[in-house]
């Protein structure tokens, strides 16, 4: 909500402060969420990330730990975090060099899409991988791939297919089709707007 100087050489960012509890903290608490329940979460993910996507931003990096819910049980407020805007701000002012860093700093293992991880640019393709990592971890209480090694997962992302949601978790065909398609390895054969995924979730 504001920036600027703290001394010549310094920046500072003022942002939003809210206590509501993270996605993350929500599954320690109560287990995996219901389809309702993600359905709730990440149709605002959907529109957050559709309006990112028309600024030229995308997020790439969006784990549960960064969405947070307020009032999930009625009309939810969802916020995501961390969107890299740090780093967009300085290289405005031209501090390039002040904010280069290597890739694997810049993703995270556990959500980041394959074709990332290949040396390609960020998408709205891409962002839509993400998204089906964190739903499947909503929906399981697990991560999709998550191994000791970082490389492991890495490389899991873009060799392994994902392993099925549990067949006794009670998530509708609808939602498990909208998951694993999210998280096809090939961009091409993901939804290719959020507008679809969007789409695809109200119909759930």
């Amino acid at each position: 909500v504001e920036w600027g100087w703290l001394t010549k050489s310094e920046l500072f960012l003022v942002m939003e402060f809210f206590r509501s509890p993270n996605v993350v903290q929500m599954l320690k608490e109560r287990g995996p969420l219901s389809t309702a329940e993600v359905v709730k979460i990440f149709l605002p993910v959907c529109g957050a990330l559709k309006y990112a996507h028309s600024q030229g931003v995308f997020h790439s990096n969006m784990k549960l730990s960064k969405i947070y819910v307020s009032n999930l049980k009625a009309h939810p407020v969802v916020k995501i975090s961390d969107f890299g805007l740090t780093d967009k701000l300085v290289r405005s002012l031209g501090w390039i060099k002040a904010t280069l860093r290597t890739r694997d700093q810049y993703g995270d293992p556990l959500t980041t899409s394959p074709e990332y991880w290949q040396g390609e640019e960020r998408t709205a393709v891409s962002d839509i991988y993400v998204i089906g990592c964190a739903m499947y971890h909503a929906l399981t209480g697990v991560p999709v791939f998550e191994s000791k090694r970082t490389m492991e997962t890495i490389a899991a992302h873009i060799y392994t297919a994902p392993p099925p949601m549990p067949a006794k978790a009670d998530i509708p065909q609808s939602m498990r089709d909208i998951v694993e398609r999210c998280l096809k390895k090939q961009p091409e054969e993901r939804f290719q707007t959020i507008d679809e995924l969007t789409a695809a979730l109200e119909a759930v």
